[in-house]
């Protein structure tokens, strides 16, 4: 059974509230911006797409949609998420040093496209050394480096616009 996404306890009360919302009410913010940086990154049937933290609560979320768009899904987290990953339908790869060549002997005919919704210089770095096409990243922290698409940046920002384009495309 998948776990929630969201901890009920993480969600803010409204002010004057003390009701706190159902824990399914994170779900719209993480399923977005999973959806987001999918739609960003172009990812299809058939491509090989890494998701950086894919056991946190968007990495889950883009694990299952990019599984559910024909993707092979390639997802750091902790050795203790692994098995939680494979029921998502994700080939689990550990974070830190290595990652890349890890990433590689996974990823026999290359990685098409990455997600990464953490923010490390990690991601980022692994990211920019294993997809060919720059513009098929999408991350926060560093993102507009390089060709990497921004995710975020409010409702006027279609998705996966480049810093330096002022989010027109």
């Amino acid at each position: 059974m998948p776990r929630p996404a969201c901890r009920c306890g993480l969600v803010p009360r409204r002010p004057g509230s003390s009701r706190r919302p159902p824990p399914a009410s994170g779900l719209v913010l993480t399923g977005a911006t999973a959806w987001h940086g999918l739609v960003a990154t172009g990812v299809s049937d058939g491509e090989t797409v890494l998701i950086h933290g894919g056991a946190g609560g968007v990495g889950i979320m883009a694990v299952q949609l990019a599984v559910a768009r024909g993707a092979t899904v390639i997802a750091t987290a902790s050795p203790a998420r692994h098995e939680f990953l494979r029921e998502l339908g994700a080939v689990p790869v550990a974070y830190g040093p290595g990652l890349a060549e890890r990433v590689r002997e996974l990823a026999t005919g290359g990685v098409d496209a990455a997600l990464d919704p953490v923010g490390t210089d990690e991601a980022v770095d692994v990211s920019l050394e294993l997809v060919a096409d720059k513009a098929r990243i999408a991350a926060f922290g560093r993102a507009g480096q390089a060709g990497i698409k921004a995710l975020g940046g409010g409702t006027r920002r279609r998705p996966g616009h480049r810093a330096q384009d002022g989010g027109q495309g």
